[in-house]
């Protein structure tokens, strides 16, 4: 007995350490990827976030669409022409659709194009719109058609599309799933634009004519601010926030950043608005709010100050606890900055070149693993 008694010590103490080093063992730390050309925007999906990157004459363009995988690291360029000026991009799974939206000069002509690929194929385009200022209203109207809201998740990409005759109305309003050979529309008419974020099959639709490209506007007094839709097209919910800037999709959560510079969360199913948190303080003045995600119980925003200066805000939303995750100019050029997922945030920095501001030169991508999130706002 007391020979194996002094075999079981020995054992006990060899296992210490490990037990410690098991204890003690670091969670998956930031991952950070150098760009050559700034990021103009990004979308994430799973452990993937495809972003857009590009420099032409000392300014921004967007014009390569790459798909990077955190988890095991590769990077792969959307081969195929596609022009330049990404201004939406959005992913589910291997699959990733973008729309570039390019301004004619003094034309006062908008081109956007939307395109589509499968993660390692080239790409291929789906439909196009041009838009031209003028008609009745004046030099201010548009008229013509529009392309926005690229959403994605799991097996699921959509768009809205919609037409303006220019005399401050919209017609053949749709909302359309975004597949390999075209869009497949699954809803008409005014309720369907415009599309802003995706979660498990579901859609979230702002609501409003003017949602692209004031984001200060009001939906349509006449429809529920929002409305949630299954991929077949069915209306799961509508809801009617305070007012609606921004929102965004996860499980029965849905988020809406208001022009309050409120955030209020939703249970989207029942309709009942659960908390309204502050959107960040306003000691300093703010110009503007934006690139709102959601997942699970952790929301991620940004604010911009005077300068670009930008303050990247992940928010607890059971509890309201709002921390500054990161800071600096790091504003995407086109679109979001920042995306949130099951494996925590990824977000951009743009770098410009020393003493001349206006000629970003190139970026960086972050990304924030959730055990580092949630830490950070326990």
């Amino acid at each position: 007995m007391t020979r194996l008694g002094k075999i079981g010590l020995s054992l006990a103490v060899l296992m210490v350490p490990l037990s410690v080093q098991a204890a003690t063992a670091k969670a998956p730390g930031t991952i950070v990827k150098q760009t050559r050309s700034p990021v103009a925007t990004l979308a994430m999906d799973g452990s993937r976030v495809v972003y857009a990157s590009g420099l032409r004459q000392g300014v921004p363009s967007g014009d390569k669409v790459y798909v990077w995988n955190v988890r095991t690291g590769a990077t792969t360029l959307i081969g195929g022409k596609y022009g330049k000026h990404t201004a939406e991009v959005a992913i589910a799974g291997e699959r990733i659709a973008w729309i570039t939206r390019y301004v004619a000069g003094n034309t006062y002509q908008t081109q956007e194009n939307l395109f589509t690929a499968q993660i390692g194929a080239r790409s291929k385009l789906l439909a196009s719109g041009r838009r031209y200022q003028g008609g009745d209203l004046g030099a201010e109207a548009w008229y013509g058609r529009w392309i926005a809201g690229a959403v994605g998740s799991g097996k699921t990409l959509a768009v809205s599309t919609w037409w303006s005759p220019g005399d401050g109305t919209c017609t053949g309003q749709r909302l359309s799933l975004v597949t390999p050979s075209g869009l497949k529309q699954i809803g008409f008419g005014p309720a369907t634009i415009v599309s802003e974020s995706s979660d498990s099959g579901r859609i979230a639709v702002l609501r409003s004519e003017n949602a692209w490209p004031a984001p200060e506007s009001t939906a349509a007094d006449t429809l529920p601010a929002v409305g949630i839709y299954s991929a077949s097209g069915a209306i799961l919910s509508q809801l009617t926030p305070s007012s609606a800037e921004e929102i965004a999709l996860s499980g029965d959560r849905l988020v809406v950043l208001t022009q309050a510079r409120t955030i209020e969360v939703y249970d989207w199913r029942s309709g009942t608005l659960v908390h309204t948190w502050p959107a960040a303080s306003t000691a300093r003045p703010l110009y503007h709010l934006r690139s709102l995600g959601v997942y699970g119980q952790l929301a991620v925003y940004s604010t911009y100050g005077y300068g670009s200066n930008r303050k990247l805000h992940v928010l607890r939303l059971s509890t309201g606890k709002d921390v500054v995750l990161a800071t600096g100019r790091g504003t995407g050029y086109y679109g979001r900055d920042a995306a949130i997922g099951p494996r925590g945030v990824f977000y951009l920095v743009n770098y410009h070149q020393h003493g001349r501001l206006i000629e970003p030169m190139r970026g960086k991508l972050v990304f924030v693993p959730m055990a580092k999130l949630l830490a950070k706002v326990s």
